[in-house]
């Protein structure tokens, strides 16, 4: 066991190729008194069993890993430890592979040639039941809902039942499926067939789209 682990820390594993990298992040993080790195691996499969073993809080993955990809072991990740949070720290472009990485599971992004102080603020972002993307992925996506067709920000709840709103402003806050049924009293198959109900009424192709529209509405309620 590490000699910071406490039952207060929260114990990261880290999956890349690159020991440099490793280390470094492992320094980093443990300058935060609540962080510590319980142990890191290169590829899918020396992951999967350590993940096993530890039983870490969170995971640190990279998408280009030693004979494999980060989003096979996310994929494995969902289905194997379907409650334990994972964030994408890759030098792949956020815009082109984001999306890929949360069909995958991961719940936060964050590109290697950011500052190391956004992989913190990531992590508690992640830990706090939220999911974590850049400024820049969001107007990536904010531009592309702004070249497809989309509802009124005002005419939302006309189209909606009561319901099915108290889950999009849900959403829009940056709870998770998990986490809104938690708190709404439901199944999280529920949640997500809501979900799905909502996105056919609001024409939205995806998720992410669902996500960013719930983010703007919400901005209209704050005026």
């Amino acid at each position: 066991m590490n000699q910071r682990e406490t039952e207060n820390t929260t114990r990261i594993f880290i999956v890349d190729d690159h020991a440099v990298v490793v280390q470094g992040l492992k320094v980093f993080l443990e300058a935060e008194p609540d962080l510590c790195v319980c142990g890191s691996a290169a590829n899918v499969e020396d992951a999967s069993r350590a993940i096993a073993r530890l039983q870490p809080d969170l995971v640190i993955v990279d998408l280009s890993l030693e004979k494999s990809s980060g989003l096979d072991l996310l994929r494995a990740l969902k289905i194997q430890h379907p409650d334990l949070p994972a964030i994408v720290l890759s030098m792949h472009d956020e815009c082109s592979n984001a999306e890929h990485a949360f069909h995958a599971g991961a719940r936060g992004y964050v590109m290697k040639d950011k500052s190391l102080d956004e992989i913190v603020v990531a992590i508690r972002a992640v830990l706090s039941g939220k999911t974590f993307v850049s400024d820049q992925f969001k107007q990536h996506m904010l531009d592309q809902l702004v070249q497809s067709p989309t509802p009124d920000l005002h005419s939302i709840p006309n189209r909606l039942s009561e319901r099915e709103m108290e889950v999009f402003a849900m959403i829009g806050q940056g709870y998770r499926p998990r986490h809104i049924a938690d708190k709404l009293f439901m199944s999280v198959a529920t949640v997500g067939t809501h979900c799905k109900r909502i996105r056919q009424k609001l024409n939205l192709v995806n998720m992410q789209a669902m996500i960013e529209l719930a983010r703007e509405w919400l901005k209209t309620q704050k005026i």
